[in-house]
């Protein structure tokens, strides 16, 4: 039972930026290689990805705030010991949950003549959920302790689930150089995510008196491509879900994205690669509704109250009906609530990839990579060092470390086996919560299989 406990606090607040795609950018023998830069070669003529027998998919997850070992005084204790005011202290002011999963359902590349094209269609989630130390610390130590304090109490939030269909070219050009494109077509399913413009909820007990000042200046936005048999989203509590899953393949909510690299081999065995993913936007337009909640409002403390107990000849208690209709009205009367109709555009979380890899001996690679992300407009980044076996055709093996500014140290492990005409592939973005589950703040795992046929032979 404490096992159990410790996997659910180990796993519930757990993302990173697609740390398993940097194994995939080392091993260009997989399709999947070309999702972090499409200039990328495959040596098989053609290749197929197929969810048989195993489907390609992928989880990356990642909490900035507290670990367990912030929580639990000795996790490898017989008895638990449950530390939350240590936890909060641990806590940064502000702490993300991010999630991503990507699952890859059809994809083929194949050669004609000097060319390369691909083709694949994929489904992406993309999570985030951020909240305020504020709201623990007023959990934990009460108003009182807050008096003449201004708390943020406001969570940010944004989900995203769409569907990509890809087309990929890439080609040499001369001996040294190598480009390639990726034009997406974009389908959303489903968004929901909160405004940066509008995103406050203050929380100030005042510091003479009882009183306490609430503001709130919050937006959610929210859209769907899916059929649900109402024309708004306020009318599914009144009639239910009349589900319809056409909008679960379609484009109801479209967009367009693109992906570019290009690869330089300056001398041999050399080469040096640059990409950008995720250029674009989907434009939410079914069901795409924006709602609004702003006001101000000064709470006085009860009527009748004091510290020394309940008055009852305050004269509120003569008709507390009438005396709480009165305050109802005013507190109605100091916030608003807005809604508003009109389709809106989000981004697509941009990763860019700066990469070297050098083959030093025929069994032995080395690399050096720089990937880069811009999130809701908050840019993130990392270094890596990168080392690969090549123990025939049939096993290639690697292992990279990564230091990320935002959870610092990973170890990412990876391997391809083929058997036969089946290839399967497996990427750990980060190993060490196999060593240290209880520091750890970050799980990133891809695998898949791909059928491939007329292999080249290998550069050596």
């Amino acid at each position: 039972m404490k096992r159990l406990l410790l996997l659910c606090l180990l796993f519930l607040p757990l993302l990173n930026q697609a740390q398993h795609r940097l194994g995939l950018h080392f091993m260009p023998w997989t399709y999947q290689s070309t999702l972090t830069n499409p200039a990328i070669a495959q040596p098989a003529r053609f290749q197929l990805t197929v969810p048989i027998p195993i489907p390609t998919t992928g989880i990356d997850l990642y909490h900035s705030g507290i670990k367990i070992t912030d929580l639990v005084e000795d996790p490898q204790a017989d008895i638990l010991t449950i530390t939350p005011g240590a936890a909060i202290d641990a806590m940064p002011d502000e702490s993300f949950l991010r999630g991503r999963s990507e699952v890859l359902l059809l994809a083929s590349a194949f050669h004609l003549g000097k060319w390369q094209f691909g083709l694949h269609l994929s489904n992406h989630t993309e999570f985030m959920f951020g909240y305020h130390r504020d709201l623990f610390t007023l959990i934990s130590d009460g108003v009182g302790a807050h008096r003449g304090d201004e708390l943020q109490l406001a969570p940010n939030l944004g989900i995203s689930n769409y569907n990509q269909y890809a087309a990929s070219a890439s080609r040499s050009i001369g001996e040294k150089w190598r480009i390639g494109a990726r034009v997406k077509l974009l389908g959303g399913v489903f968004h929901a995510s909160t405004l940066p413009e509008h995103q406050s909820l203050t929380f100030a007990p005042s510091g003479e008196n009882e009183d306490i000042h609430v503001g709130i200046d919050y937006a959610i936005r929210a859209s769907t491509g899916l059929e649900l048999g109402v024309e708004d989203w306020s009318q599914i509590g009144d009639q239910g879900i009349n589900f319809q899953p056409e909008g679960l393949t379609g484009l109801n909510n479209p967009g367009i994205a693109l992906d570019l690299g290009l690869q330089f081999e300056p001398i041999k065995n050399l080469v040096i690669s640059a990409s950008v993913v995720d250029l674009g936007q989907i434009k939410w337009q079914r069901l795409a509704q924006s709602y609004y909640f702003t006001g101000d409002y000064t709470f006085e403390g009860l009527p009748g109250f004091n510290e020394d107990g309940i008055n009852l000849s305050d004269p509120t208690w003569k008709n507390p009906a009438e005396a709480w209709a009165s305050a109802l009205d005013t507190l109605n009367g100091s916030f608003s609530y807005a809604q508003e109709s009109s389709p809106f555009t989000t981004s697509l979380p941009t990763r860019g990839y700066l990469t070297a890899q050098y083959r030093l001996f025929k069994i032995l690679s080395v690399g050096a990579a720089w990937t880069g992300e811009l999130y809701r407009e908050t840019p993130t980044h990392a270094v890596s060092a990168w080392t690969g076996l090549h123990l025939g055709k049939w096993l290639t093996l690697g292992a990279n470390y990564t230091y990320d500014q935002r959870y610092q140290d990973m170890l990412g492990v990876h391997g391809r086996l083929n058997l036969g005409p089946m290839q399967f592939y497996a990427s750990a973005g980060n190993i060490l919560p196999l060593i240290d589950p209880y520091s750890t703040q970050s799980v990133s795992l891809i695998l898949g299989s791909n059928y491939t046929f007329g292999r080249k032979k290998e550069k050596k």
